[in-house]
């Protein structure tokens, strides 16, 4: 896990999850084998699992499906 990064309560990081600068792990994020670009976010109530997040990148919750949504 990099400096500056946000990680919420309750959140989950297991094996695999790479954090970098600046990213923000919202509140009740479970993440698995997952890359977070610097600056990347995962906005609250998400499994994150096998995905490489360019940097800032947004996953969002979205109608009961996941996207993943560049910015």
């Amino acid at each position: 896990m990099e400096n500056g990064a946000i990680i919420g309560p309750y959140a989950r990081l297991r094996p695999g999850t790479e954090i970098g600068v600046g990213v923000k792990i919202g509140n009740f994020v479970e993440c698995k084998n997952a890359v977070f670009g610097t600056g990347s976010k995962a906005n609250h109530l998400s499994y994150v699992g096998d995905l490489d997040c360019r940097p800032e990148s947004q996953y969002r919750r979205r109608h009961d499906h996941l996207q993943l949504r560049r910015i």
